[in-house]
């Protein structure tokens, strides 16, 4: 992941405050980015 592509990636979470749209917390944030790196390449 660039870092720009990982700038994108903190602030649209960060934006959320780390939760889920039904406001349940991200347990884990490195099966975020995983999840995100996915959908980039396909």
């Amino acid at each position: 992941m660039s870092s720009d592509e990982a700038e994108i990636f903190y602030y649209h979470y960060e934006s959320m405050d780390w939760e889920s749209e039904n406001e349940t917390p991200f347990s884990n944030w490195k099966t975020l980015a995983d999840v995100w790196m996915w959908n980039l390449l396909n």
